[in-house]
């Protein structure tokens, strides 16, 4: 496989991070995860926008225009020979090398990478088991609304599912309320009513995330972004999941409570309808 390294694409074999790198030291840096389907990079501009204002924010220099980094990766699929099918790209950006210790560098170079692999969508019947996870998040941290490098409580919470029988993790914050699964937003249905955590509980503001309450507002169906309990979670009679990759999957249950999932629930209604708003997004 070929990678972009800055600004050249070389092969995995060739292609190397320096020692000194605080991404690698420190985990001082940021990524994104996009879905590539058939040679388009779905959500480009709004995954760019996003690595703009966190790159932003971490105060990490970001040189590369919209059209100049999409030419790379639309070159980088090609070299790789995924123009067709679904396919996951990741863009990482790094603080670049710099000396012992954590002040930034003086000239700061940041260090771009970016990689494509074959991807294969979850089946349309493949309902993941959720477990609420003993992991915290801090809602008040500046970089809680950020992709970063740092992923260890979202590895932690997939892991602890996983040791408890489950397939995806939940995530709590330091108030006990619910904030994400391990690598995607989360919405819970109760009465014909949508619910997911809001901003201000701790969570990243995902892409798909902003599409669905769209979608849910153009369809009349009513949405609320708040505080969710335990136990709102819990009483939820659906449940799903969404991010860049799975688009949105249905939970099949959290925990030892059972979630409806067949085909005239309103998780399925909302499915069909960004199917159907998907090319107007794209």
């Amino acid at each position: 496989m070929h990678v972009l390294i800055n600004d050249n694409i070389i092969t995995e074999e060739k292609a190397y991070i320096h020692t000194k790198d605080r991404g690698f030291l420190l985990g001082d840096g940021i990524f994104e995860t996009l879905k590539v389907q058939d040679g388009h990079i779905e959500f480009f501009e709004a995954h760019y926008k996003r690595l703009q204002n966190s790159s932003t924010a971490l105060f990490i220099p970001f040189q590369y225009e919209l059209s100049t980094l999409k030419k790379m990766c639309l070159t980088l699929i090609k070299e790789n020979g995924l123009e067709t099918g679904s396919a996951s790209m990741r863009i990482t950006l790094t603080r670049g090398i710099g000396l012992r210790g954590i002040n930034f560098p003086e000239n700061q170079i940041p260090t771009l990478l970016v990689t494509v692999t074959p991807f294969h969508s979850p089946a349309f019947n493949q309902y993941p088991r959720a477990f609420i996870t003993s992991i915290k998040r801090n809602q008040h941290s500046p970089i809680i609304k950020l992709k970063t490098l740092n992923y260890l409580e979202p590895i932690l919470a997939r892991n602890e599912a996983l040791l408890n029988g489950f397939d995806e993790g939940i995530m709590l914050n330091t108030d006990g309320f619910i904030t994400e699964c391990s690598v995607a937003n989360i919405f819970f249905i109760k009465n014909n009513t949508v619910m997911t955590p809001s901003i201000e509980s701790g969570i990243l503001p995902g892409i798909i995330r902003s599409y669905v309450i769209d979608i849910c507002r153009k369809n009349n169906i009513p949405i609320f972004e708040k505080e969710i309990s335990i136990a709102d979670a819990l009483n939820a009679d659906e449940a799903f999941q969404t991010n860049s990759l799975i688009g949105i999957q249905p939970l099949s249950q959290i925990n030892n409570k059972k979630l409806l999932t067949d085909n005239f629930c309103i998780s399925k209604e909302i499915i069909r309808s960004y199917k159907n708003y998907l090319p107007e997004l794209l």
